[in-house]
C-alpha cells in the first residue's frame, strides 16, 4: 500500500473519480466508516517515511439499485486511503464513522484525503454542558509530547513538565514540589517565607527544614546524621547508642546523689 503512495499517480478519468457519476472531482467533505471489506488490517504504518494510511469506505458512491441496500452501519461506497492529521496522531478503530476532507482531484490518490474527526456517541459519565471529556477508550495508551507541557486551572494551580523547571507542580500560594537535576524539593510557604522544605538529593542526601518561629533542621548525607533545634527528645521504650550496644552495657545515671543506677532500657556501645 505504501509503495502506491510513493509513486506518481496521474489524475484518473473524471468518470471514475466518483462511481456512477460523471461530474468532475472538485473536492468535498465526506462521511464514511473506517475499514474495507477485505479482511485485512484497516491501517498501514510506515515507520520509515512516517506516513500512516487508514482505509476508509465512503457513503458516497453506493448505488442501491445496482449495489443492493445497506444491511449494516458500515458504508458501502468508494474505498479510499486517508492520512491522519496533526497534532493528534490517532488511528480510529475499525468500523468507526469518520469525516474525511478530500481535496480536488485526489479521490483515488492514496493519502489524498485526510481524516479530520471521528464521529462517536458522547461519554456516558463525567460529561455535560460544563464538563468536557477527552476519552480515548480503555484500549488506547495516550502520549502527549512537546518541548514543555503545562496544565493549569483558573485558580492558578498548575503542573508543568519541561527543560526549564523539570517536573513541577504547585498552587497560587507557591506551595508545591519540583523534580530537577536528580533532586526532589517539597515546600510550603507562610507569606514570603519558606515554612517547610524537604529535599531529596542524589548529591547532598536528605534535608528537612521547618521554620515555625523556632527553626528545626535535619540533614542526612556524607555519612553524617545532623539535627538542630531548641529541644531534643527521644521518647522510646528502648534505645541503643553506638555501633555495638548490648543488654550488658546499660547507661549509668544518677537520679539523686552519687550512686549510679544502670538503665534497663537504654544501652550504649562500649566502643
Amino acid at each position: 500500500m505504501m509503495d502506491l503512495f510513493r509513486r506518481f499517480f496521474p489524475k484518473p478519468p473524471d468518470g471514475v473519480l466518483l462511481r456512477d457519476s460523471a461530474r468532475v472531482d472538485q473536492g468535498a467533505i465526506y462521511d464514511g466508516t473506517v475499514g474495507w471489506d477485505d479482511g485485512e488490517d484497516h491501517f498501514d504504518i510506515d515507520t520509515d517515511s512516517g506516513v500512516t494510511l487508514v482505509k476508509v469506505t465512503l457513503f458516497k458512491g453506493h448505488n442501491p439499485p445496482t449495489d443492493g441496500e445497506k444491511t449494516t452501519d458500515r458504508a458501502r461506497g468508494t474505498q479510499v486511503l486517508c492520512r491522519i492529521g496533526a497534532p493528534l496522531y490517532s488511528i480510529p478503530p475499525d468500523g468507526a464513522q469518520v469525516i474525511v476532507a478530500m481535496p480536488a482531484d485526489r479521490m483515488l490518490v492514496p493519502g489524498g484525503g485526510v481524516i479530520i474527526t471521528q464521529v462517536i456517541a458522547s461519554p456516558a459519565t463525567q460529561f455535560g454542558s460544563s464538563r468536557a471529556n477527552m476519552n480515548f477508550g480503555p484500549d488506547v495508551d495516550v502520549v502527549i509530547k512537546a518541548r514543555s507541557i503545562t496544565l493549569t486551572d483558573y485558580e492558578d494551580r498548575y503542573l508543568t513538565l519541561g527543560p526549564k523547571y523539570g517536573f513541577k507542580l504547585g498552587d497560587a500560594d507557591a506551595n508545591g514540589c519540583q523534580l530537577k537535576d536528580a533532586q526532589w524539593l517539597f515546600y510550603t510557604v507562610n507569606g514570603d517565607n519558606a515554612a517547610t522544605t524537604f529535599r531529596l538529593s542524589r548529591a547532598d542526601g536528605i534535608a528537612l527544614l521547618i521554620d515555625d518561629g523556632q527553626t528545626v533542621a535535619l540533614t542526612m548525607g556524607g555519612g553524617k546524621f545532623v539535627g538542630c533545634g531548641e529541644t531534643f527528645a527521644a521518647q522510646f521504650a528502648v534505645g541503643y547508642l553506638g555501633k555495638l550496644p548490648s543488654v550488658a552495657s546499660g547507661i549509668a545515671y544518677s537520679p539523686a546523689g552519687p550512686a549510679n543506677v544502670v538503665s534497663t532500657s537504654w544501652f550504649v556501645s562500649p566502643v
